[in-house]
């Protein structure tokens, strides 16, 4: 019986050391594997493009010269100008002194492709433009912007 006794226990020891190595008997879990790479990236759909824009001559709601506080100062133009639907948006002031004159141009961008929609709602811009300093006191300057007199000034 004691012979049987030692067939058991070394059965029963082989057994629990095999179960020992099979199960990673270390007590650390094998590191996780990362996924293979893929060969070419999954792709969402594509975003859409932003339309195309073309610059358009805003229309000009109210304009003020304003003087410099001091001699020898600057000239500013005050432009309140339209952005006539939900899809204009204010571009740029340009400013050109022409002899007597300051030719200014007031810009919207517009998308080019007019079958876009746009919302009607009409709104409006408030900004400034620089006419400069130096003007020759005494003397008649006038403004035009986007090709319509709109002031005539005297220079301090």
């Amino acid at each position: 019986m004691t012979k049987k006794l030692g067939i058991i226990m070394v059965l029963t020891a082989a057994a629990a050391l095999l179960a020992a190595v099979a199960c990673g008997g270390s007590g650390t879990a094998p590191a996780p594997t990362q996924p293979p790479a893929t060969e070419t990236p999954v792709k969402g759909p594509t975003p859409p493009e932003e339309p195309t824009t073309t610059e358009v001559p805003a229309p000009i709601e109210d304009t003020a010269v304003v003087p410099p506080a001091s001699a020898g100062g600057e000239y500013t133009l005050e432009i309140t100008s339209g952005l006539p639907s939900g899809c204009a948006q204010f571009n740029e002031y340009r400013v050109q002194l022409d002899g007597n004159t300051f030719l200014v141009e007031v810009t919207n961008l517009m998308p080019a492709d007019q079958m876009i929609a746009c919302t009607a709602v009409y709104g409006y811009h408030e900004g400034e433009a620089a006419l400069g300093s130096g003007l020759n006191p005494g003397e008649t300057y006038t403004v035009s912007i986007n090709g319509e007199l709109t002031h005539s000034f005297i220079a301090r």
